[in-house]
């Protein structure tokens, strides 16, 4: 083999220029602003905060997580300067080595004083100093190996002996010099001491930590020494809020440092005593240890109080300490400490701190300035020898994968680096010292190769090195073959087959045999044989790169000088690995369109950086329009209209012309073929390289996606298109031999002669659209073609007949046809497999599986279409049987000879992917059995188990219908299913297999020339799956919106074009959302298990991705976007038709503002989860969302992954547009706020049961809470009476949750009232913890006395022993007789119990347990949830006992232990071995923390709806006053002039005093007893919950509408001329059921039609269409209800509600709506309406779309009257109504909502 071509490589320089000032400035661009910068990185940075108390800086997105105590004005940040760009300007401004020297010093050169010098307090520091500094400075070498940014910028140099950190913030820049714990070897120590001592030995018995720098500026003297310190109480107004400190100090050796030293190098560090005193204020807000910190308020220097702990150490070490810094440590970091406090030392506010106490600390260390003459100098050293192999040189030809190629070599002489590794330094060291050393270009044989395990550590050896390698910008000419490359190390463009890729590098994926079962189950199982090869290919796969070194010692004696490594790359392991991945494309179509010929690019980057993908490009916006440079003037051909056109007197506009261009060159791939392409990386894991190659191969698919704008005219250039093709013989002959080319692999594996067909091949082009619009296709056909073409119609599996397709120059097909019953079971019996219903709801994943296992076997069975009256129909169902009992057969034999995966990585032998309808038990009885058994046992019972499915989704079926208004055609299901074996039985009138075949009646069949997908829509899996496997030689999708707002998405509508984009592979959370995807395919259980354990992809691969599919879409689509208004008005010749747009707003009535606001405030109080909210309010949730398709819900919630978000929006949503009479119903009777089911759902009875309810659900919460009060003092004093020897870990929770526990007695202890909700809510928890229920149920009134004794000690809490407790052991847990001790007769048995009958009690006690009451008291103490009114929470109580509960079954959201804990037992609940004690204590404790602040929520929601009842029913001297008295001043509100109530926490405002709140912005409640609730925005006004008319039964009627169904109604009735239509697009089901309902009441007045995605559908529209008179068509937004129709005969669009998900999906959804009516044809103005509803969440969406300037009723009438109408758009300077945002803002806590709102985009900042 030749030597390599070796270059020298380009490095980066040192800034030698570079000052403090610009180190500054780097650190500036550069810093972690927010702890969430490192996931952040690729997302758009908001707005920083800094906090007045820690003086930390959190985002927009991260404020108030913690609280903290933020300054409102933002942080002026600048981002002109990119990260990237400060990480390389600190690359190259910080060298890769540098040299410290200093002049030799002795203890006298310091001039510490005559106490440091030796001889004094400090006992010889000053000399051991010296030598250790000595050892640092004496011309040392220190070598580069971190360089990051956080909070500061940090360079980190490291030698043998010492290292260095340079920290630059923006205060300085400082060079710390740190000392190794072991930095002398053996044979040195002896010539490095000075004085016959270690410096090493003498600085540790001094107490030095060399975890701290011993030198910077300055000199470290860690000589401890005590200090007297004086605290004072600090009160302002009244309150106790810090303290004030002095410190004294005593030792007389250190006097002279209470004053500031004179001399010139004096810094705020050295006087100690200036920074540890001054006035030091409380905060609770901050992430510090227990959320505790003091701030020094005075002082230029900042200083804080905080307790210093280590997750590293033992907690009893944590102690309390000031600091100058207040941030949790960074791995590796110290933290500063200026004073230490005693390990007894309590802060100021966490006891009786009245008033000055006087303590003791410690100083750990002062900093002392070096003398004037002493100087480090810095020197740097000669830079490394790099070279770089010329690869471009070869061909691949020349390389081989199973050998890599040299390809970096660096020499470089590394004298003193520090080797942590030591096997490194014996492997390479291998020439005795003072031996000849042959330069850099000695042979290879001498390096030793680095074991691959070993590679990160040699890597990060010679990092300083390989970060000087200069970055290449040869990317920028990555799609430029012919551009010269500057890197030696790249290859473009070498020859690389499709089928080249060898089985280690690109091991084929095994083949999935699948088993499908007749009751719906698929079983995937992988080829054994195929995946034991897969795993050999893996394990012999060569890395992607190698080392190999050696270092040779100089003369010198004990000195190492010269490394010699050379690092080889491998081009061809990732290029073989990246072609595999386009050979092991599913898609066998798209595998016969690619070419078989390929090539490869390789190329290694340097100085690589993760970039940043906030700045990416979205796909919507890289979509490209035909434009007139599409339609070439000169090319006659392209520039005619089509010649069935010019028959019929019609001609496409010049745009459209330019579109039709464009298609006709797409059809005949005069616009080139696509390269598909993907990228394998290795990134070294140190040096900053990345290797990739990247596999590169034309795809010859035709076709595209025309994208032009609703109302465009893509249906006539389509036509066109089509018109022009079939005019083109030239181009019909090649489309067939595409088709021919297609099939070719399948015509051989039927063994018969090529010229044999086995599909039907026409010249006709397939459309496939919605049903509502087929007649529109047919009728456009027939109005621009005429006769000249021949169209046949499809509307359902009749019209599927072989002579009308094969005669036909157009099918029309409904896309409802691929999806009906008998077109599946006709599928099922022509390919033998089980019938796929469409009402099983596949996955696509296994809907595609069994359509294209169909379709194989279809093919497989030979059938000879040129001759279908041959002999051929006779033997197919024979042949039929054979392919399927092969393929079972083949399945069966890999799934019993497989061996299953560890359980404990929970791997099953067989997948079972199940259809939603197999029931979760028959799940876990199949996992039990084994494949065989199974397989037949489901044969043998499928009629019974289809039998029964059938009968159940009958049942339910009628359920749905009873309880909806909207209906649909009920889905049908056969309960015909085939054998293997045998052929099915079939009804007489049915045609059989052959006929199937002979007469052609099955799509699947046939090819066709081109394939249109009219309106595509993921909605129609089973058209996804057709047209993703249809033979064509041109494919079309024809959609307005595509959807462009993720990977996944472009790669999934790539797939329907058989077109590659990007592999499946995981992405990081973090990413922008429009990274992520594709979405991977259905796996077999180890496919997921190793694909959960895959490395995800890189910045910078997820950005070449991104790039890829922009490529793609720049090829395939084409969108032009068009103002379709302006075309109409140049269309009409007058010009004059306008677009108006105006919003409509309608507040709800009081009885819709009750549910709605109650709903409301216990999501927000359950953090917007449902399962947690208070009482029985999640019924309003479950009841609103209960008809609603919640298929698509999760994907909408992008920005948190918090999906089930979702619901809380959704539920919001329609609550606030239905009527809660006529849609709650159902949800109030559950909740028990109406009684009985004949109660009217008026305000009033609805208010009395709100109140009842809410009343009920506070004392059984406060129940729960005194329980599992009882409970933690009952273990923790079992914990305190176990003697048994205790871990360390045990010790460490113990104390932990101990503390957790002291904490919150401490609350009660101490009357700290603003921790339990402020003064109301405390007095009201600690009445119910020391006055508990009885296990009767009577109150028992402890006396207030304590005696003299703690009344909160465990050891005396219960009434046995004096104290309130009144529960035990055997409320919580079934006794257990022979387990009793004396200790529990005392808490069980009454005190007066004779011995001769304590047996008897004992018994008696256990039966009373098993009774039904003594189960319902049981359930009650432990705390399980009462679901609705009705709910019997001890019919769970079983499953408790059992341990088969989750948390959210428990009312305080912690699962509760299920039996007694026994002293000693371990367990392993969360796979940790535990103490079942201190579990079951940790759990108590846990639980009392949550109960805590349910208990606090619930009296304020109590005390809400007593208050609204009270206002309600006019009661307002009621409870002295409480509805109408001021809680913020003594006045009392006049019901007249309005106050106002908080729904958060029940306080009443008077209008002064609310108006003063919203000046103030005080988040908080101003009640006067301390009320700590954020309850600003809260506040409602009375008029807004009380009728003003005071007319309480008014809405006694329970159809009556919501004030906005009411609104709508009143506009299409009175505000729509006679004879105009509208549109009503609706959100949500509920809104629509009850819209259409109420307009259909008024059918003497107006005609209401619904779509409802049903057959009848175009009938609905077609009635619409053609109706004379006014009319309405109500339809789902977010559908393809009405996709493609043309609706101009109406000229009103009412968006009905306001629609809730991200910027992407809100323009495609609108726009879409929008288009049916502003589009070609519209000849009247076009009036939009936008209706909202304030004061709801639905405001805040649509305010937050119109910039925030929704801030008045605009004209018509004010909120107080019905609402009023604003024209859009809204001007900047619009006026703001006076009461804005009383009564237009969402009455929640604008900090709580706001993350619920974000949820649903995907970027998480605003630009």
């Amino acid at each position: 083999m030749a030597p390599p071509d070796w270059h020298d490589a380009p490095l980066v320089g040192p800034d030698l220029a570079l000052t403090a000032g610009g180190a500054k400035l780097i650190h500036k661009h550069g810093r972690r602003y927010c702890l969430c910068d490192a996931y952040r990185k690729h997302m758009h940075a908001g707005t920083f905060y800094r906090c007045q108390r820690c003086h930390e800086m959190r985002c927009s997105e991260c404020r108030g997580n913690p609280d903290h105590v933020y300054d409102e004005t933002p942080v002026d940040v600048d981002f002109y300067v990119s990260k990237n760009d400060a990480q390389q300007q600190a690359v190259a401004a910080f060298p890769g080595t540098v040299t410290l020297t200093m002049p030799t010093v002795d203890e006298r050169t310091f001039g510490l004083g005559s106490g440091l010098a030796g001889h004094g307090g400090h006992g010889g520091h000053g000399g051991h100093m010296a030598r250790a500094i000595n050892v640092c400075v004496a011309n040392y070498t220190f070598y580069q190996t971190r360089l990051e940014f956080k909070d500061d910028l940090c360079v980190t140099y490291e030698s043998r002996d010492a290292y260095v950190v340079v920290v630059v913030n923006d205060a300085a820049v400082a060079w710390n010099v740190y000392l190794r714990q072991k930095f002398f070897d053996a044979e040195g120590l002896d010539a490095l001491q000075l004085d016959g001592a270690s410096p090493q030995l003498a600085l540790s018995t001094l107490g030095y930590d060399f975890g701290r720098p011993i030198l910077r500026s300055e000199l470290f003297v860690q000589s401890a020494f005590d200090v007297a310190v004086s605290q004072s109480p600090l009160h302002e107004d009244g309150r106790l809020v810090g303290f004030e400190q002095h410190v004294v100090v005593d030792d007389p050796d250190h006097d002279n440092l209470t004053a500031p030293q004179s001399t010139p190098q004096s810094t705020p560090q050295s006087n100690i005593m200036a920074q540890v005193t001054g006035r030091f204020r409380f905060s609770n807000t901050c992430a510090t240890p227990g959320g505790l910190l003091y701030t020094r308020e005075d002082g230029l220097v900042p200083a804080y109080h905080l307790l210093d702990a280590h997750n590293d150490t033992d907690p009893k070490d944590d102690r309390w300490v000031l600091s100058s810094t207040p941030r949790k440590m960074e791995a590796g970091h110290v933290r500063e400490v200026l004073l230490t406090y005693p390990g007894d030392y309590t802060h100021p506010l966490a006891g009786d701190f009245t008033q000055q106490r006087d303590l003791k600390a410690t100083v750990p260390g002062i900093w002392f300035p070096l003398a004037p003459d002493i100087r480090i100098h810095l020197r740097l050293k000669a830079p490394p020898c790099i070279q770089l192999a010329n690869l471009g040189s070869k061909t691949a030809a020349e390389l081989s994968c199973g050998s890599s190629e040299s390809a970096i070599r660096l020499f470089a002489d590394v004298c003193g680096i520090n080797m942590p590794v030591r096997s490194l330094l014996m492997q390479w060291l291998q020439s005795p010292p003072g031996a000849k050393f042959g330069g850099p270009r000695s042979a290879r044989g001498r390096r030793a190769a680095v074991p691959e395990h070993l590679a990160k550590d040699a890597l990060q050896l010679v990092s300083f090195a390989l970060t000087r390698i200069r970055a290449n910008d040869d990317d920028d000419n990555e799609d430029d073959d012919d551009a010269p490359q500057k890197n030696p190390l790249v290859m473009r463009n070498q020859p690389l087959g499709l089928h080249d890729a060898c089985a280690s590098c690109a091991p084929e994926e095994p083949r999935l045999h699948h088993l499908w079962c007749d009751d719906g189950t698929v079983e995937r199982v992988p080829d054994r044989d195929m995946a034991a090869a897969r795993s050999h290919g893996i394990n012999q796969r060569r890395p992607a790169f190698d080392m190999s070194a050696s270092l040779r010692a100089s003369a010198v004696p004990d000195r190492f000088l010269f490394l010699d490594v050379v690092i080889g790359l491998n081009p061809l392991v990732l290029a073989h690995a990246a072609m595999g991945h386009l050979q092991r494309s599913r898609d066998p179509i798209a595998r016969r369109l690619r070419d078989d010929a390929g090539v490869f690019d390789f190329d290694a980057a340097f100085g690589v950086l993760e970039p940043s993908l906030k700045a990416l490009t979205p796909f919507r916006q890289g979509l490209r329009a035909t434009t007139a440079c599409d339609l070439d003037d000169d090319d006659q051909e392209h520039s005619t209209q089509p010649p069935s056109f010019q028959k019929m007197g019609k001609s496409l506009r010049p745009d459209q012309m330019a579109a039709l261009s464009w298609m006709v060159r797409r059809e005949r791939k005069q616009d080139g073929l696509f390269t598909e392409r993907e990228t394998e990386e290795c990134v070294l894991p140190a040096g900053r390289v990345r290797t990739r190659a990247t596999a590169k191969t034309r795809t010859h698919v035709r076709g595209g996606v025309l994208a032009h704008e609703v109302g465009y005219g893509k249906t006539v250039v389509t036509l066109g298109a089509i018109d022009k093709g079939l005019e083109d013989a030239a181009l019909s002959e090649q489309l067939l031999e595409d088709r021919r080319r297609i099939v070719a692999d399948d015509i051989s594996h039927t063994g018969r002669d090529k010229n044999n067909n086995i599909i039907i091949h026409t010249r006709a082009t397939l459309i496939i659209v919605p049903p509502h619009i087929v007649d529109q296709w047919r009728a456009e056909c027939r109005q621009f073609l005429g006769a000249r073409r021949r169209v046949h119609v499809i509307k359902t599996a009749a019209g599927i007949q072989r002579g009308q397709i094969e005669q036909a120059d157009i099918v029309i097909v409904s896309s409802s046809v691929f999806s009906a019953d008998k077109v599946l079971e006709r599928i099922a019996e022509a390919s033998g497999l089980p019938a796929v219903h469409r009402n099983r709801r596949l996955e696509e994943a296994d809907l595609y599986d069994w359509h294209a296992e169909a379709v194989e076997t279809m093919r497989g069975a030979g059938f000879d279409f040129g001759d279908p009256e041959g002999g051929t129909a006779e033997g197919v169902e024979g042949k039929i049987r054979e392919i399927r009992a092969g393929k079972a057969n083949w399945a069966r034999v890999a799934s019993e000879s497989r061996v299953g995966l560890s359980s404990r990585k929970k791997q099953a032998t067989t997948t079972k992917t199940k259809a939603k309808t197999t029931s979760k038990a028959k799940t876990t009885s199949k996992a039990k059995t084994t494949s065989k058994a199974k397989t037949t046992s489901k044969t043998k019972t499928s009629k019974t188990k289809a039998e029964t499915k059938a009968n159940k989704t009958k049942t339910e079926t009628n359920k749905t219908e009873t309880n909806k208004t909207e209906t649909e055609e009920p889905d049908t299901q056969g309960d015909d299913k085939t054998k293997a074996e045998e052929p099915p039985t079939r009804d007489k009138d049915k045609p059989g297999v052959p006929d199937v075949y002979r007469l052609g009646l099955l799509l699947e069949l046939y090819s066709f020339a081109r394939v249109v997908l009219d309106e595509f829509s993921y909605e129609s899996k089973h058209v996804a799956v057709f047209f993703k496997q249809a033979v064509s030689s041109c494919k079309w999708i024809l959609s307005g919106t595509p959807p462009t707002s993720d990977l996944a998405h472009v790669c999934d509508m790539a797939a329907l074009l058989n077109s590659h984009v990007a592999r499946a592979a995981p992405t990081p959370g973090y990413f922008p959302n429009v990274t992520s995807g594709p979405r991977a395919p259905a796996l077999t259980d180890e496919d997921e298990f190793h694909g959960g354990h895959a490395e995800p992809i890189s910045a910078h691969l997820a950005l070449e991705r991104h790039q890829q599919a922009h490529r793609w879409l720049g090829h395939f689509v084409r969108k032009n976007l068009t103002d379709a208004i302006d075309a109409i008005g140049s269309n009409s010749g007058s010009g004059s038709v306008t677009s108006t747009d105006v919003v409509c707003i309608v507040p709800m009535g009081p009885r819709e503002t009750l549910v709605y606001t109650a709903a409301q405030q216990a999501l927000a109080d359950a953090d917007w989860d449902r399962a947690d909210m208070a009482g029985f309010t999640g019924e309003l949730v479950s009841g609103a969302l209960r008809n609603e398709d919640r298929r698509a819900a999760a994907a909408r919630v992008k920005g948190s992954g918090r999906t089930g978000w979702s619901d809380a929006l959704d539920a919001l949503l329609i609550l606030s547009s239905v009527s809660a009479g006529r849609h709650g119903r159902r949800a109030l009777l559950a909740m028990g706020w109406l009684k009985e089911e004949t109660e009217a759902a008026s305000l009033r009875n609805i208010v009395d049961g709100a109140n009842a309810e809410a009343y009920e659900s506070l004392e059984r919460l406060s129940g729960v809470l005194a329980s599992h009060w009882n409970m933690m003092m009952f273990l923790r004093r079992s914990i305190a009476l176990d003697d048994s020897p205790r871990s360390s870990g045990r010790r460490d929770k113990e104390k932990a949750y101990t503390d957790h526990m002291d904490g919150l007695v401490d609350i009660f202890r101490t009357g700290i009232g603003e921790l339990c909700g402020g003064g109301d809510c405390f007095g009201f928890v600690l009445d119910r913890l020391l006055h508990q229920r009885t296990s009767g149920g009577v109150i028992h009134q402890h006396a207030a006395s304590s005696n003299g004794r703690d009344l909160w000690d465990p050891e005396t809490w219960y009434r046995a022993r004096g104290g309130p407790g009144q529960l035990n052991f055997a409320a919580w847990w079934p006794v257990v007789v022979d387990k009793l001790t004396e200790e529990d007769l005392v808490d069980v048995l009454r005190p007066d119990t004779p011995e001769e009958n304590r047996e008897e009690a004992i018994a008696d006690l256990v039966e009373r347990q098993q009774e039904d009451d003594g189960k319902k008291r049981m359930a009650e103490a432990v705390g399980l949830k009462k679901k609705t009114r009705d709910d019997a929470p001890e019919h769970r109580l079983d499953a408790h006992l059992n341990d088969d509960t989750t948390k959210d079954e428990y009312d305080l959201g912690v699962k509760m232990p299920p039996g007694r804990p026994v002293k000693g037992n371990v367990i392993r609940p969360r796979g940790q071995p535990i103490d079942e004690t201190l579990n079951s204590f940790m759990l108590a404790v846990q639980s009392v923390k949550a109960g805590i602040d349910k208990v606090v929520a619930a009296t304020r929601r109590s005390v809400f709806h007593a208050k609204l009842a009270c206002l309600v029913h006019g009661r307002l001297d009621i409870f002295d006053g409480a509805p109408v008295r001021c809680n913020a001043c003594p006045a009392t509100v006049e019901y007249s002039t309005d106050g106002f109530l908080s729904s958060a926490c029940g306080h009443v405002l008077c209008a002064a005093c609310h108006s003063a709140l919203r000046r103030s912005g005080n988040p908080l409640c101003p009640s006067s007893d301390g009320c700590t609730s954020p309850s600003a925005g809260t506040f409602i006004p009375f008029s807004c919950l009380v009728p003003h008319d005071r007319n309480l039964t008014h809405s006694d009627d329970d159809t009556a509408p919501s004030s906005k169904v009411a609104a709508i109604t009143r506009l299409i009735l009175h505000d729509l001329p006679a004879g105009e239509k509208a549109l009503v697009f609706v959100s949500h089901r509920a809104l629509k059921s009850e819209l259409y309902a109420e307009l259909d009441r008024h059918r003497a007045l107006v005609a209401a039609f619904v779509t409802t995605g049903g057959h009848a559908d175009a009938d609905h529209i077609s009635g619409f269409k053609n109706f004379r008179g006014k009319a309405v068509l109500v339809q789902s937004l977010m559908s393809a209800e009405s996709a493609g129709t043309n609706l101009t005969e109406a000229n009103h669009v009412v968006f009905a509600d306001v629609l809730c998900t991200d910027r992407e999906n809100y323009a495609m959804y609108t726009n879409q709506a929008r288009g049916r009516v502003v589009r070609q044809g519209q000849a009247r103005d076009v009036r939009v309406y936008q209706f909202v509803t304030p004061a709801t969440v639905e405001w805040e969406v649509l305010d937050g779309r119109l910039g925030g300037r929704l801030r008045s009723w605009g004209d018509g009438e004010d909120g107080g009257g019905g609402g009023g109408r604003v024209a859009l758009p809204i001007p900047e300077d619009a006026p703001v109504h006076p009461e804005y945002p009383v009564r237009f803002r969402a009455w929640i806590d604008g900090e709580r909502l706001e993350p619920l709102l974000r949820s649903v985009e995907v970027e998480e900042f605003e630009m």
